[in-house]
């Protein structure tokens, strides 16, 4: 019983920094993958949407369209439900050697108890840096994650757009060629009489 608050301490420990390197590996694994920073993020959706109008228009380069094809794949996602429950139980096991060292106080030696007391505030200050990294690295991916599909849905709806005004175009080719054939059929029945 008197090692149990360093025994919740050290899980803490390990959950907090569990939850950092998770989110790192993916943020890292993402960043090896392709995925361009925030500050090129803009001009890779420009490049993209340049891509998709020079699709429209008929002229296709192939290595706009190959790149386009890699960028969707390297997006990052968001944090993950795993992230966010680990982020959750770290929280509480920060807590629980403080509650567990005060309630257990009487079990736990004056030696072992004096030396609890005069680690706390740095054992404490530890555990909030680590959480505040936490939500910090889990905001950071979230961020890009957002960002990502913002760039995702106005590529779409660029796309849309184009495809859009292409169907209109085509309409009135179609409505042009239908009104010349049929001045062309009158004209032919006027011929005849």
């Amino acid at each position: 019983m008197p090692a149990l608050p360093l025994v919740l301490w050290l899980i803490a420990l390990v959950c907090c920094v569990t939850v950092i390197v998770m989110v790192l590996k993916t943020d890292t694994r993402r960043s090896h993958a392709g995925h361009p920073t925030d500050s090129a993020s803009a001009t890779s959706v420009a490049s993209a949407a340049s891509a998709a109008k020079t699709a429209s228009d008929g002229v296709v380069a192939s290595g706009d369209t190959v790149a386009a094809g890699e960028g969707e794949s390297t997006d990052p996602r968001p944090v993950s439900k795993t992230v966010i429950i680990l982020h959750f139980v770290s929280l509480i096991l920060a807590m629980a050697p403080y509650i567990v060292a005060t309630e257990a106080a009487d079990s736990i030696g004056k030696t072992m108890l004096s030396w609890y007391d005069s680690v706390e505030g740095i054992s404490g200050a530890i555990l909030i840096v680590l959480i505040a990294l936490e939500l910090w690295f889990m905001y950071r991916q979230a961020s890009r994650a957002a960002k990502a599909e913002a760039a995702r849905a106005k590529l779409a709806g660029h796309k849309n757009l184009e495809h859009a005004n292409q169907s209109a175009q085509t309409g009135k080719d179609n409505t042009g060629k239908h009104d010349d054939d049929a001045v062309s059929a009158a004209n032919s029945g006027n011929d005849r009489k």
